[in-house]
């Protein structure tokens, strides 16, 4: 195994981590926003529930963005498989990294956009920088499955 697989087997680990760590808060935001909405009546408690409003689709959204890089890692995206099915192994892989390229251009420009929205946009949430490493990994994972075609699915 190369240093490359080691690095991206560590980066799984971190993922699987995190992965679980977002979705644990946000279960517990939504929870807290659940009993603070039904039961307090104070304008503490209507703060933190327009707060977990605003940021639980943020999470959400991150929580699939870890969820495309553990599927990039595992080799499962989509795509339109029917093509693999008929044709011969060698234009097989050709038609993967294409597959991947196309998917690395969007993933870049979403990424250019987004980060261009939370620069110029009034709506000033710091939020949308919680998406860049995210982003990168992402767009990390795709690189890693273009250029280096000799690594494994886990």
């Amino acid at each position: 195994m190369g240093k490359l697989a080691k690095v991206e087997d560590y980066l799984v680990v971190g993922e699987r981590l995190l992965l679980f760590a977002l979705f644990f808060f946000l279960l517990i935001m939504e929870v807290l926003a659940l009993i603070l909405r039904n039961f307090f009546h104070e304008s503490w408690a209507f703060e933190i529930n327009e707060w977990v409003a605003q940021n639980a689709p943020h999470l959400v959204f991150g929580l699939g963005l870890l969820g495309a890089s553990l599927g990039f890692s595992r080799g499962e995206v989509f795509r339109m498989e029917i093509l693999n099915y008929l044709l011969p192994a060698s234009i097989k892989e050709k038609i993967n990294k294409a597959h991947y390229l196309v998917s690395l251009l969007i993933l870049v420009l979403v990424f250019y956009l987004m980060i261009r929205y939370a620069v110029t946009s009034d709506e000033k949430n710091w939020l949308y920088f919680f998406y860049v490493p995210l982003w990168l990994l992402v767009i990390g994972k795709c690189f890693l499955r273009i250029f280096l075609s000799k690594l494994e699915p886990l």
